[in-house]
This record gives structure tokens, C-alpha cells and sequence, in this order.
């Protein structure tokens, strides 16, 4: 057996005997995860729209989606955290929100390098032979969406007090396998401080591509330093990176 051969036959054999279990209850958490991420994140962003200060009634009749109930939670809390107050009673209320859910679900797709699963059918016979996936490199996306809206009007009058778009929450967990045996993951949901997920693709290296920081400008042939040129504009430049950058994502390597 040539050198290749037994190359592949070790990487077959290596991968045939990884098993993962997903989940012991009707729904896996990382399912869970995505619903509630993406949701928090939409209802943080609809929420800036309400008007703080005033008392505010939550309608939330029309509000329909899985998980429907953790989402309505999840647009009451970001409301008092814009500084409205909520009330149970609609008639001590200042203004009136009705909530609404445009979409909250979880898209999945995933791309190989590689020969799918397939069927190898044998002449003569109504049956075949399964010829088993083979993928150099996969990538298996899951996507959190969520859709949230909402309509203020004043509790006496019925009358618009603000005039809302609906917002967008996103949540990712992308999966990969290399050469058989290798496999990692990037995601925004396991950690707490993770920021909302702005593309679904990955920077082609190790650096992500959202947490590169502009460097500084160097002075160029005979110019001196800005800062020693500017003392006191240096003092103004942070010395920490801006808070909108986000975090490094998580990435485990499991052989």
C-alpha cells in the first residue's frame, strides 16, 4: 500500500470514530441560543426607538414566534433599560407599545470541497450502493434572524409619538472540518460579551477581519513624530482600542 493510500485510510478510520451527541431534550441549546441572541440583539435596537421617561403599557397581542415569550421579555427589559417606565395597568399609561415580530428563526447552510453523500445505483436492481460523504474542507453555517417592530402612540390622544423602523438581530455559529480528523468553530453566542454578528463570513486568516484597528500614521523621510510635533493632540489619543471594536471570537480545535 503506497504512502497516499495509507494516509487516507488513517484519515477514514480517524473520523469514522468521532461521535458527537447533540442534545438530550427536543430542542439543542445551540438552537435555543440563536433564537434568544438574535432576539436580544433586535429588541435592543427597537427599543431605542421608544421614548424614555413617560409610563408605558406593553401590548404584545400580535406578537407571534418561537420563543415568542423569552422575545416579549427580552423588549420589555431593553425598554427599561432606554429609562421607560413600565406599567400593568393600560389606563396610568403615558404611551402605549405594540410589539410585533417580523421573523425570528434560524437559517442553515453549508458548503464542502469534496463529494456529498450519494447514491451509486446498480444496473438491473431497484437498489444502489451509498457512496459516503467525502469533504477536504465543510463549512456548516446557522444563522439566527430576527425581525422585531413596534408602534408609540400617546395612551390619551392615540396620536404616533415616534415613528419606528423595524430592527434586525443577528446570530451566528459557524462549524468547519479540514482534512477529515480537524474541525473548529466560530460563534457569538456562547459568551456573554459577545458583540452581534455583522457578516456571516470569516476572515481568510487568523486576524478577524471586524477587530483590525487602523495603525496609527507613521511620519514619513525627514518628518518628525506627530506626537513630538503635537504633545498635547497626542495626549487626546486613546490608549486602549475604540469600545465599538469587537471581541475575538472563541475557536476551540478538536482533532
Amino acid at each position: 500500500m503506497s504512502r497516499v493510500a495509507a494516509v487516507a485510510v488513517a484519515c477514514f478510520t480517524l473520523a469514522a470514530c468521532t461521535t458527537q451527541r447533540e442534545t438530550t431534550t427536543s430542542r439543542t441549546a445551540t438552537e435555543q441560543l440563536l433564537l434568544s441572541a438574535a432576539a436580544e440583539r433586535a429588541a435592543e435596537a427597537v427599543a431605542a426607538d421608544v421614548p424614555p421617561g413617560k409610563k408605558t403599557f406593553v401590548i404584545a397581542d400580535n406578537f407571534e414566534a418561537t420563543d415568542g415569550k423569552q422575545a416579549i421579555g427580552a423588549i420589555r427589559a431593553a425598554i427599561l433599560a432606554r429609562g421607560a417606565g413600565l406599567v400593568a395597568d393600560r389606563a396610568q399609561a403615558e404611551q402605549i407599545v405594540e410589539i410585533r415580530s417580523g421573523a425570528l428563526g434560524i437559517d442553515n447552510s453549508d458548503t464542502i470541497v469534496g463529494m456529498r453523500e450519494s447514491e451509486l445505483p446498480i444496473p438491473l436492481t431497484q437498489g444502489g450502493i451509498t457512496i459516503p460523504k467525502i469533504a477536504l474542507f465543510e463549512k456548516t453555517r446557522q444563522l439566527g434572524i430576527a425581525k422585531f417592530a413596534l408602534a408609540v402612540y400617546d395612551a390619551q390622544t392615540g396620536l404616533a409619538v415616534a415613528k419606528p423602523e423595524p430592527k434586525f438581530g443577528y446570530a451566528r455559529k459557524n462549524d468547519y472540518t479540514a482534512a477529515f480528523v480537524i474541525s473548529w468553530k466560530r460563534d457569538d453566542i456562547y459568551e456573554p460579551d459577545s458583540a452581534a454578528a455583522d457578516t456571516l463570513e470569516i476572515a481568510p486568516n487568523a486576524d478577524d477581519a471586524w477587530n483590525r484597528i487602523a495603525p496609527p500614521p507613521q511620519p514619513g523621510p525627514g518628518e518628525p513624530d506627530p506626537a513630538v510635533r503635537a504633545p498635547e493632540a497626542a495626549k487626546d489619543t486613546p490608549a486602549t482600542a475604540p469600545t465599538d471594536v469587537l471581541p475575538p471570537r472563541a475557536e476551540t480545535i478538536q482533532p
